[in-house]
């Protein structure tokens, strides 16, 4: 799904839920699979966009999960920057 398609589903969830009166029969599980709902959205454009950013820097760095730390990037480029084994040796 498009960032833009996104965004509709996500307003049309908020307006309904905004709507939702929570003393209605069965409002608890209608406010429930939106919860679901979202989570799922969200969980597909984190997906969507750890493509993107794979493309992004040419595979170097792959999608690896919603449950992945935040800093595996830092930690890449970090590794990138520093000297190797093989370029201390070679500098002495």
């Amino acid at each position: 799904m498009d960032i833009v398609a996104f965004r509709r589903r996500v307003l049309e969830i908020q307006t309904e839920l905004e709507a939702l009166d929570p003393t209605a029969p069965g409002a608890a599980d209608r406010a429930g699979e939106l919860s679901a709902e979202l989570e799922q959205l969200a969980a597909e454009q984190r997906e969507r966009t750890a493509r993107t950013a794979a493309r992004a820097f040419g595979q170097t760095v792959t999608p690896t999960g919603v449950d992945a730390p935040v800093d595996t990037l830092s930690e890449l480029v970090d590794r990138l920057d520093s000297p190797t084994t093989s370029d201390l040796e070679e500098s002495t």
